[in-house]
């Protein structure tokens, strides 16, 4: 799933799917700082990340976002 929709709607429902059925997320720092609450429910088996340089740092917003 690529969660990536401008409407705040739209990406509630995909949060929501995640949730029920599970699979692969393809994001943004964007949305994952924007939606780190809703997000923090989701549990990943992988994460793959971009910005994989600040991910390592644990003193990082992405970091304390993904967690």
């Amino acid at each position: 799933m690529q969660f990536d929709d401008k409407k705040r709607a739209n990406r509630l429902q995909q949060i929501k799917t995640l949730k029920k059925y599970g699979g692969i997320l393809v994001t943004s720092y964007g949305m994952v700082t924007g939606e780190r609450i809703n997000l923090s429910e989701l549990r990943f088996d992988v994460l793959c990340a971009d910005e994989g340089h600040r991910a390592k740092n644990v003193n990082t917003e992405l970091r304390k976002n993904l967690v």
